[in-house]
């Protein structure tokens, strides 16, 4: 059925329409962002259940069970933002964590009729650099990483993993 509808705006609010438009373009800005974080998340995460049960097989050849755990190791840089070689003071934002930073600052830009908070819009810019750079660390590890990860599986006579078969698991993480 369709039914015409007419959206007012709340006699309460004192919001002025320029207003609600750039608090929805922020929000939209947000939003765009927060979607392809939790999209490389989800495959991330896919990526990594499915090294870990490949890693828990008993009697993977020494230079298979390597090639595991140096991916795994660098799927958790990627996700936690921890680098086993850096020295630096400061923890680099994973992508979990800009993840969770970019649906903070999105629920802030939505909750109000006010112009957003300056701190929302710090998080969501610190996030979003934080976000993009580690979506670009895991689109380095999909096509070099997981490319000698089935280089070794190969060479142990297992199937290799289908990037197909990933997006299949990512579509169903983020339709559910």
């Amino acid at each position: 059925m369709e039914r015409p509808v007419q959206v007012i705006m709340d006699p309460r609010s004192a919001a002025t329409t320029q207003l609600i438009t750039q608090q929805f373009a922020l929000g939209q800005s947000i939003y765009l962002e927060t979607l392809a974080s939790r999209k490389a998340m989800a495959e991330l995460e896919s990526v990594e259940n499915q090294l870990n049960a490949l890693q828990a097989k008993e009697h993977n050849p020494a230079d298979l069970q390597q090639e595991l755990s140096s991916a795994l190791t660098k799927l958790e840089s990627i996700k936690n933002g921890e680098d086993e070689i850096s020295t630096a003071p400061i923890k680099r934002v994973g992508l979990a964590d800009a993840n969770t930073g970019l649906g903070v600052a999105l629920r802030i830009v939505e909750s109000g009729d006010r112009p957003a908070p300056s701190q929302a819009i710090t998080i969501f810019n610190q996030m979003k650099i934080a976000a993009d750079a580690q979506i670009a660390a895991w689109q380095h590890f999909k096509t070099n990483e997981l490319a000698k990860v089935n280089n070794a599986l190969q060479r142990a006579h297992q199937p290799s993993m289908q990037i197909a078969a990933i997006e299949e698991q990512v579509h169903y993480a983020m339709t559910r």
